[in-house]
């Protein structure tokens, strides 16, 4: 209502002084000087600001995914399968053990071999050993390319236990959330493949002192892991007996046993994506 007051009076007061100007040869510039300091005009509202750019990191891929065998394994005995993906269309893997004084007791190299049109091929080399080594050594692989050489390490353990940690997710109690995991920590036998031992001591539920600290589990009793394999891509399928479906109703449990299978597999590196399927059908199953 102000501003509309502001706006007649302002209206009639030129209309006024353009008349008066007009006989008295005087400006009306002082009388609407009045007007805005009696009806003082709104500030001007503020320039408009870009936002900041937020600069999202660029994803970099590896040229080289180390499967197997994991860090702190224990092969049993001086021969070991060393596997996993690479790139296609590059150089060929460089394959070297190294004992602990750094001495060279391996070398070899190995193919990468992929379809046509695929971005990543697999490799697989079996590495024997001169001899039984008494303390761990070191396993790298590597490749030449045009961004400089890549390496990944492992370390073998010889000379120790035979067992190696390993992640299984469960439940918890209090929890709301479906999907929500939590890590707790087992030791399993580093001479099998790392994937089927996580699974199997998943697939084993919480102990007595897991569940004193409120985690459980969605999967039922009594299931069986058929297999488990990864692709060139690191998609990981696991396969399981029915009994993993059994008696599974409502989309929140669904939910759960597809994210403890899911986290306990996707704790390695490599493991892009996992693939749950019963008696090797993936369509209609762990369906709410």
């Amino acid at each position: 209502m102000k501003k509309f007051r502001y706006l007649a009076v302002l209206a009639i007061v030129a209309i006024a002084g353009f008349a008066l100007g007009r006989v008295t040869g005087t400006s009306g510039v002082p009388v609407i000087a009045n007007i805005h300091r009696e009806f003082p005009l709104f500030p001007a509202p503020p320039k408009p600001t870009e936002a900041p750019k937020i600069e999202v990191p660029t994803k970099v891929e590896s040229d080289i995914v180390l499967e197997e065998p994991p860090d702190g394994m224990r092969p049993d005995g001086v021969s070991f399968n060393v596997s996993g993906r690479a790139k296609a269309g590059g150089s060929p893997l460089k394959v070297t053990v190294r004992d602990a004084q750094g001495a060279t007791i391996f070398d070899q190299t190995v193919t990468v071999t992929a379809a046509a049109g695929e971005e990543y091929g697999r490799f697989s080399l079996t590495v024997t050993l001169p001899s039984l080594p008494a303390a761990p050594v070191t396993l790298s692989v590597k490749r030449d390319g045009k961004e400089g050489v890549e390496t990944i390490e492992r370390i073998l353990v010889y000379g120790a236990s035979d067992e190696i940690p390993v992640k299984v997710y469960f439940s918890k109690a209090d929890s709301n959330e479906c999907g929500l995991t939590y890590p707790v920590e087992r030791m399993v036998a580093g001479k099998i493949a790392i994937y089927r031992a996580a699974l199997e001591e998943l697939l084993k539920g919480p102990n007595a002192d897991d569940v004193a600290a409120g985690y459980r589990t969605s999967i039922p009793g009594g299931v069986k892991l058929k297999s488990v394999a990864a692709d060139a891509a690191g998609t990981v399928t696991a396969d399981f007996d029915d009994r993993l479906a059994k008696g599974v109703a409502g989309a929140c449990r669904v939910e759960s046993i597809r994210a403890q299978i899911g986290a306990t597999l996707k704790q390695f590196p490599e493991v892009h994506d996992v693939v749950i399927s019963i008696n090797g059908d993936t369509e209609g199953i762990l369906e709410p």
